[in-house]
Order: C-alpha cells, then structure tokens, then sequence
C-alpha cells in the first residue's frame, strides 16, 4: 500500500523496522530509521529523537525540558521525546 508522505504525522523506530504514524493508522515499513531518514525530504521531515522522525506540518508546539532534554507536541496531541540534536535540527528546518 502506497501511503501519501504529507499525511504521515510521525515516524517511529521498531529495530529494523519503521512504524509510519498517519492519523488513526500504523503501518510497518521494512526499513530501519536511520535509512528512511536518509531518504526523506529534509525540509518536510526532522529526525527528532533516535526513535523518531516528525513531520514538521504537524509541531504544534516545541517543549524544552532542561539543557539537552525537550519534547515535540504534534496537532493531534501526541507527546514525543526530542534530544537536543533534534532539537536543533528542527529549529534549523523551521528557519530555512
């Protein structure tokens, strides 16, 4: 099944494979993160976190928890870690 990347909200890691996170549904993707990141638009997609890859359409809010520590609210609610490489990854993706 094809599956239009504006629609995925989040990508999470699932050892070698990626869960793509688009609305009520979940699909697995064969394909470890660290590869899919290496393929998406940089300008549309951040890797956030080791887990966890976002589409920045969908940050609604950018929280930081400390020096190195920070979460990412998307539209829909859901709550994801953000290191501080992500972190600057997104601003970086937000200002260009």
């Amino acid at each position: 099944m094809l599956v239009p990347l504006d629609e995925v909200e989040w990508i999470e890691a699932a050892d070698y494979y990626s869960c793509l996170h688009v609305g009520a549904k979940n699909y697995l993707l064969r394909e470890p993160i660290k590869q899919l990141a290496e393929t998406l638009d940089p300008g549309k997609f951040v890797r956030v976190h080791r887990s966890a890859i976002v589409n920045i359409g969908q940050v609604r809010e950018i929280i930081r928890e400390g020096r190195s520590e920070g979460a990412v609210v998307l539209h829909n609610g859901h709550r994801l870690k953000m290191s501080k490489v992500g972190w600057q990854a997104l601003l970086a993706a937000t200002r260009s």
